[in-house]
């Protein structure tokens, strides 16, 4: 059966803050592994640092996607050989040459098929910005002249390179599909159409968090049709430390970006459920189609039900603020307040929570749940102070 497999960037574990504290790389592996992702991207250009890697992963269960950065088709072949020394799910191309004449990038990409071919190796072209990829127009006419180049799909170098008009016009929609169209991997990181990473988390956003998820089921849907039947596509988060995170005045990340990418990752397993057929643009949020009731589903994971106005209560909030932004993105759910016998948008509640947190220390990673952790579940009565609160689905799978 074909599967989603979600792997965390090692570069996203960078904290970059004014501290100059930075985690090591074990640590890093083990908060990696402790949160339940299937692998992760890091760079395979350094023997050395390749064996310290798989080192620090060994005995743990996660898989590799190898990074590299090739100038030239002889680039490749470090890379592939730690490739075939320490395996990888994929290459991750980036490829560092910026030639302005189709003519010139397709021997570049013709050597690298043929060596990725040569090692049984699966390399895949990364869409990014100051790569050969670099602009979208430019990697269409790549592929008119190699239609099934495989790439990686990192779009949200394409919605700020490009700078789409808002709304997105179905010509640039047109232009998404067609990248997706040769997608065999993706990079998970939201952007707008004037910043390469915001964070999900902030209610207006959502109109960005909605046309990725649509983009998205599209890619995760078309691959499914190309792919085997026992193939796995993985979605890396990528959510950047500064430059590419947004920073408040002090220089801090302006949200805990490791949060974020616990809430992306739900999200993205949200859409892979729902991945039956390509859709051409739109969020999910329209179609809701909940998974079966007797699926076995990971602890904490939120389930819509079929009927609108059908309730369901969260348990397991480890990670609560993020598991109520999936709630938001999947559903457009409401909070309901039995006691006081009202309803309110979940943005509304998730405002409160974290006003809550914060008269309590702070909402930073460290604080946010100390003293609001019980051994067991915890609702979110605990946190809005009522006596019962259930989130209720209010559209119609």
């Amino acid at each position: 059966m074909q599967t989603l497999l979600v792997f965390q960037s090692l570069w996203a574990m960078e904290r970059r803050h004014a501290d100059g504290y930075e985690r090591s790389l074990e640590e890093n592996i083990a908060d990696i592994v402790a949160a339940g992702f299937d692998g992760i991207s890091a760079h395979y250009t350094s023997r050395r640092d390749v064996v310290r890697l798989n080192e620090a992963i060994r005995g743990t269960g996660l898989k590799i996607e190898g990074v590299c950065f090739p100038r030239t088709v002889e680039d490749l072949r470090l890379t592939l050989e730690l490739a075939t020394d320490f395996p990888v799910s994929h290459i991750d191309l980036q490829a560092d040459v910026r030639p302005r004449r189709i003519e010139d990038c397709l021997p570049l990409l013709d050597g690298w098929m043929r060596l990725a071919e040569e090692t049984g190796v699966p390399v895949y072209i990364e869409t990014h910005r100051h790569r050969i990829t670099s602009d979208l127009l430019f990697t269409l006419d790549l592929l008119e002249h190699r239609p099934d180049l495989p790439l990686l799909a990192d779009l949200s170098h394409y919605l700020v390179g490009r700078e789409f008009a808002f709304p997105v016009e179905e010509e640039s929609h047109a232009q998404i599909r067609r990248i997706l169209d040769n997608a065999e991997a993706f990079h998970g990181r939201i952007g707008s159409c004037q910043q390469i990473q915001v964070e999900i988390s902030f209610p207006h956003h959502r109109p960005w968090v909605d046309l990725f998820c649509g983009w998205w089921s599209y890619g995760f849907a078309n691959w499914r049709t190309r792919a085997s039947a026992d193939a796995e596509l993985v979605m890396t988060c990528e959510l950047g430390p500064r430059p590419y995170a947004i920073t408040r005045a002090d220089g801090e990340d302006s949200t805990d970006r490791w949060a974020e990418a616990l809430a992306l990752r739900q999200m993205v397993r949200q859409l892979w459920v729902r991945a039956q057929t390509p859709r051409a643009t739109g969020c999910p949020t329209c179609e809701c189609r909940p998974s079966s009731r007797n699926e076995r589903r990971p602890e904490g994971e939120i389930v819509l039900k079929a009927e609108p106005g059908r309730v369901f209560r969260i348990h397991f909030l480890d990670q609560l603020l993020d598991q109520l932004d999936v709630a938001r993105i999947v559903a457009d759910p409401v909070v309901e307040d039995d006691r006081r016998g009202r309803a309110f948008p979940l943005d509304h509640a998730v405002v409160e929570i974290r006003a809550h947190l914060a008269r309590r220390g702070g909402d930073n990673a460290k604080t946010r749940f100390r003293g609001d952790k019980t051994k067991g579940a915890l609702d979110l009565a605990h946190f809005m102070h009522l006596r019962r609160a259930h989130i209720v689905g209010v559209k119609q799978a």
